[in-house]
């Protein structure tokens, strides 16, 4: 396993898309994830149980979440 946290999960969504090409992402097992990482004020943290640390990521995870 090579990097955890959601910016790797954002950037391989990303990439996916630009190419669209999702083989390499088992997309239910990441978007999974993703709500492991939501916090309680609504943000999220870079990895589970981590503070969230600014809107931006919740952003971009909704819309990484929206393209799938």
């Amino acid at each position: 396993m090579g990097e955890a946290d959601l910016r790797t999960v954002y950037t391989a969504f990303a990439i996916s898309e630009m190419l669209n090409d999702w083989s390499g992402i088992d997309v239910p097992r990441a978007l999974e994830y993703i709500k492991r990482c939501a916090t309680y004020e609504g943000g999220y943290g870079q990895q589970p149980g981590n503070e969230a640390q600014g809107k931006y990521f919740k952003h971009y995870t909704n819309h990484s979440i929206d393209v799938c």
